[in-house]
This record gives structure tokens, sequence and C-alpha cells, in this order.
């Protein structure tokens, strides 16, 4: 039997050139933003004065109108390379967080069904098509010091309320609960690839996926949500029962035009396997992810801001 493949497929926080490949992103459109006020202050005359039997007609003052225009913002259009350098690099990490290296990922894969997207619907990617997304970028994975998987991108759109849709999106898809269904063995989209190769190539694996959503507590985006994805996977091969349990918890937060998606994943309570001994086992929890973020988030919207991308 071969040694089981982990598959950190997160299902619905996929990035947009992420969740494992695909087109590229649509093709870039211009989206400046122009922030603009202007107040004028109406001329100001003083009455007339009547005394008996002779009119004196007081000086008329007129007040100068005095205009202020309030300072105009111009945001520049997002580019690729603008998402590369705002996303963290290795050294941009807390102690102990190791990144897998190379360069950020723009592979784009909108897809829906089980195993895919939340409650059997769209994944992150097709949700922020759905939105009108112009570009995403994905940092390269990265090893928490227990073990968890990490990992963060950005979506950039064409306007503040394109983002927000696609929040609002991602939570109104979160309503299914527990849920129960049937995956097939394989690497493809809609397959759950437990056995990697052959091995156990017709098996057939059962998947309790429960799903939850929440406020994750973020002070720079009170928007934001938290979803915790908790999937065991269980099946009968050669006569040997298989099965474990994966945890993927994610927080997705809009900024301006932005949204950054975060997620850590981890799995445990594997059996059946012929080398579960030697098996790292992780439960992410909320408290790591906001706390890996509170050292990131900063460099990011600083970034994004230096590059004229995000308003102050």
């Amino acid at each position: 039997m071969q040694d089981r493949a982990t598959a950190v497929l997160i299902g619905g926080l996929l990035i947009m050139a992420g969740c494992g490949g695909g087109d590229s992103p649509t093709t870039q459109r211009a989206a400046d933003s122009t922030l603009a006020a202007s107040h004028t202050a109406p001329p100001s005359t003083a009455p007339p004065t009547t005394e008996a039997a002779t009119t004196t007609v007081a000086p008329t003052t007129t007040e100068a109108a005095t205009t202020t225009v309030a300072p105009t913002t111009t945001l520049v259009t997002a580019t690729v390379e603008g998402l590369f350098i705002a996303l963290p690099g290795p050294l941009d990490l807390p102690p102990g967080w190791v990144s897998a290296g190379g360069m950020p990922s723009i592979a784009f894969a909108p897809a829906e069904g089980d195993g895919v997207g939340q409650c059997g619907g769209p994944n992150g990617d097709m949700r922020a098509a759905n939105n009108g997304v112009l570009m995403y970028a994905a940092a390269p994975g990265v090893t928490a010091p227990d073990g968890a998987i990490f990992n963060v991108w950005i979506y950039a759109f064409s306007s503040d309320e394109a983002a927000k849709a696609t929040i609002d999106a991602t939570y109104a898809q979160t309503g299914c609960g527990a849920r129960e269904y049937e995956l097939h063995e394989g690497s493809d989209v809609g397959q759950y690839d437990g056995f990697g190769g052959t091995a156990g190539a017709k098996a057939v694996w059962t998947v309790r996926d429960q799903l939850a959503v929440g406020n994750p507590g973020v002070a720079e985006a009170p928007g934001a949500i938290f979803t915790n994805d908790g999937v065991e996977y269980i099946t009968r091969s050669g006569g040997i029962d298989y099965g474990s349990r994966d945890t993927a918890l994610a927080i997705w937060e809009q900024h301006g035009r932005f949204v950054l998606v975060s997620s850590l994943y981890g799995s445990c309570c594997a059996y059946g396997y012929s080398n579960t001994d030697a098996v790292v086992e992780t439960t992410p929890t909320l408290e790591a992810l906001n706390g890996v973020m509170a050292s990131i988030r900063p460099i990011v919207l600083g970034r994004l801001g230096d590059l004229g991308l995000l308003a102050a």
C-alpha cells in the first residue's frame, strides 16, 4: 500500500490562480477612483439701518466667497506586480513560520461542487469571478511551527462594492451546516486524493462536512468573516478501514477594492494507513491564524498604500 499523500485542498478557499491551476485572470481594466468634495461659503450682507427724518445707509460689506476643496486622492490601477510586492515574503513571517519559497502564484481556478466549494457551491475563485475580479495572487505556502499549512492571497476588484459583494457571497454560502456526500478517489476536481498514485483507485470516500462561520475580530476590517470547515473522510479498501479529519480555517476581509484571504490547514486522527505513526497531526485554531495575521496584515496593507492602491 502506497503511503497517503496529504492534499491541502481547502474547499471554497482556493486561490485565483489558485486552487490548483487554471486560466489566467481576465484582461485587467482600469479602476481609478477619485474622491473629491467642495464647500462654498455664501456672501454675507449687513442689513441697512434707518433713522427718523434721516436715512442713512450703512456701507455694505461683502465677504469674499471662500471655497475649500478637500484633497483629492486618486488610486492607481492594480497590477499583478503590485500584488506580488504586497504579499508577504519569507522575511516577513514570524519566527518559526517557514515559507516554501518561490514566486507567488496567479493560477486562477473557478469551480463548484462537492469537495470543491463550501456547501457544494462555488469555490472562492468562482465567487470572486462572479463579482468581476480583475486579478489574483497568492503567496507561497508556509509551514507553521506546529506543522499546519498557512496560505494568504489577494483578490483585486474594480470597486469597493465588488469586493464587499464577494465577502457577502462567501457568508451567504455557509448556511448548510453539517452534510454528508461521497467522493471518488482521485486527483481531479471533485475527487479526494486520499491514497495518492494508483493505490485504492476504485475507493469511494464518505465525506462528513461541518461548516461554521463567525466574526474573527479584525479591527482593521469590521466586516470580516471567519469560516471553520471540518471534514472527515472515511472509506474501506482491500478489507481495511481508512479515515482522517481535516480542518481548514479562513479569514475573509475587505480593504477597499481588495479582499485579503488567509487560511490555516491541518489534518489529524488518521487510521488504517501504514505510516500513521510518522504523520504530524495538527488542528489549527483561530487564535493561531489571528496571531500570524496580526503580524502580516500591517505589512500587506502598508505596501498596498505605498503603491497607491489603497487609501490611507
